[in-house]
C-alpha cells in the first residue's frame, strides 16, 4: 500500500497539508523547467542552459520548502501518531529526492551547453 493512501486516513493538521501541497507545485515547476530545457537541448543551447538555470532556481525554492515542512513536523511532533510523523518524514524526503535529480539533470545540461559552445 502506497504512503499516502495512508496518510489520508491519519488526522494531519491543514497546515501540514497546505505546505506539502505548496511543495508538490515547486516540484511540478522545477520539472516543468527540466522538460523545457531537456526539448530545447541540441537545437537551441542557449535556452537549454538559461532552463536549467532555472532548474536550479526552482529546486533551491523546494529546499526552502524542505526545511520549513521539516520544522514543521518538529513542531507538531507531540501532537502527531508517531507512525504518521514517519511516514511524512518518508514522503518529504522522497519529494526532495525527486526535486534533486530535476537539478542534477539540469546540471548535466549546463555541462553539455558548454561542451557543445
Amino acid at each position: 500500500m502506497r504512503l499516502e493512501i495512508i496518510l489520508l486516513d491519519a488526522e494531519i493538521p491543514k497546515e501540514i497539508w497546505d505546505a506539502y501541497h505548496e511543495m508538490a507545485h515547486g516540484i511540478v515547476s522545477t520539472a516543468g523547467a527540466l522538460r523545457e530545457s531537456l526539448k530545447s537541448l541540441g537545437e537551441d543551447n542557449s535556452r537549454a542552459r538559461v532552463m536549467s538555470e532555472r532548474v536550479e532556481e526552482e529546486e533551491n525554492k523546494v529546499d526552502k520548502k524542505f526545511l520549513e515542512i521539516k520544522s514543521l513536523l518538529l513542531s507538531y511532533g507531540d501532537k502527531l501518531n508517531p507512525a504518521s510523523l514517519i511516514l511524512l518524514k518518508d514522503l518529504l524526503d522522497s519529494m526532495e529526492e525527486a526535486t534533486d535529480r530535476c537539478a542534477d539533470t539540469g546540471d548535466y545540461i549546463r555541462i553539455l551547453t558548454v561542451s557543445f559552445k
